[in-house]
């Protein structure tokens, strides 16, 4: 399908028909590409805050594309998606951290005008030789596939259906439980959490103008579903980050704005977010920008180094942590928790009224990570129902709750 102006005019005039003062893509076209210099990112001070920019590179001047669209991040390269500008066909770009371009690649024939939308990874990073498998939002369907850089290959591994109406745009993906998250996009939307092969698990109202979202997968801080929206920060750029609870799918009420330096305005496209980069845990934002498409870094917090299941191997610095996988569960649930030094822990399950159903651990345990399975039972061997419970961990320096989801 070849592209045109008047589909351009067409959404162009529908959006302002709807009244909503968020400025369209259509409408942010540039005409030509203005190279400033490309910052390279610096690590946080210590009252580096939630929200603050500490990275900027222009992607719109390296892949000459000035209709970017997604993105995702691997610690090596960003794979940002693209419309090549009006022409056929929509691309994929992978850039390195200083803005060079290493790869421009076709996506599949797809009767779109935009393609691929935002970007969502799994975490399997084949090594210098590929990295498998990305995940693009299109229409009501989201796309697989793959990158060889062996032979410079996008590879196509076909679709499945997503929820949302009239299309998924935003997309993130939580790799503990293989969920999905994507919304319509509107402001009459809704936010849906789908798998390969559930397409409504959950969904709840939102009312924000979405592009991106990414899942924040910092198992001490984390667990959250951050969403990339145009909706006005009261700054020349429409660019809002609003977090939600990504068991529940309740909004936390913590929204906030960033203000970009290597442009003077811009709206929120795609979002991913990435784990320990320069020693923080970072937001990576697409900004459809005026003079240029730019890929910010927001800074949410300071990185603990080596955290897997909740401990940072500084025994004196770390943090008390637990967590519990996979959750939800249909009946084992694996419980890890880290101590800062050996000592009596106790640990316990309650039901959602604060009864005790079941004490799992009250032994001496030795400093860092601890795990311990519960099957869903409770201490008569009774299996319990369907619901949610909480796990307790208690030792002498804290008390911390996390929650578990129970599904039968």
């Amino acid at each position: 399908m070849k592209k045109s102006m008047l589909f351009l005019s067409i959404i162009l005039v529908l959006c302002r028909a709807m009244g909503n003062s968020v400025v369209p893509v259509s409408d942010r076209i540039n005409e030509s590409s203005t190279h400033r210099e490309v910052p390279v990112g610096k690590r946080a001070l210590p009252d580096t805050v939630l929200g603050d920019v500490i990275f900027e590179m222009d992607v719109q001047t390296a892949t000459g594309d000035f209709q970017l669209l997604g993105v995702e991040f691997d610690g090596r390269y960003f794979y940002v998606t693209g419309a090549n500008g009006g022409a056929d066909p929509n691309k994929v770009y992978v850039l390195d951290t200083l803005g060079d371009l290493v790869l421009a690649l076709d996506q599949p024939d797809l009767p779109d005008y935009w393609g691929w939308r935002d970007l969502a990874w799994d975490g399997v990073y084949a090594g210098p030789d590929g990295i498998d498998t990305l995940y693009g939002s299109y229409g009501m369907m989201v796309h697989k596939f793959s990158i060889r850089f062996s032979d410079s290959t996008l590879v196509h591994h076909g679709s499945f259906v997503g929820p949302a109406h009239p299309l998924n745009r935003a997309l993130a993906y939580m790799a503990d439980s293989a969920w999905f998250f994507t919304c319509s996009g509107d402001t009459l939307g809704y936010a849906y959490k789908f798998s390969k092969t559930d397409v409504r698990l959950d969904s709840c109202l939102s009312s924000w103008f979405t592009y991106g979202a990414a899942y924040d997968s910092d198992v001490s801080e984390g667990g959250y579903v951050w969403w990339h929206s145009q909706n006005s920060s009261g700054t020349p750029f429409y660019c809002l980050m609003e977090q939600m609870d990504a068991i529940t799918m309740d909004f936390t009420g913590l929204v906030f704005d960033y203000v970009p330096s290597l442009i003077t305005s811009g709206i929120a496209g795609g979002l991913c977010f990435y784990e320990g980069f320069r020693g923080m845990d970072v937001l990576f934002a697409l900004v459809q920008g005026d003079p240029v498409d730019i890929v910010v870094g927001i800074f949410v917090r300071q990185h603990q180094p080596g955290i897997a299941e909740g401990y940072d191997g500084k025994l004196r610095q770390a943090r008390n942590v637990i967590s519990c996988w996979p959750n939800p569960t249909h009946g084992c649930i694996t419980i890890s928790y880290s101590i800062e030094e050996p000592g009596p822990v106790s640990l316990c399950v309650y039901d959602k009224i604060g009864q005790l159903v079941r004490a799992l651990n009250s032994k001496k345990n030795i400093a860092g990570v601890n795990a311990i399975v519960w099957d869903g039972k409770d201490d008569y061997g009774s299996i319990l129902p369907a619901g949610v419970y909480f796990v307790k961990l208690e030792t002498q320096y804290c008390d911390i709750i996390s929650k578990i989801i129970l599904t039968r």
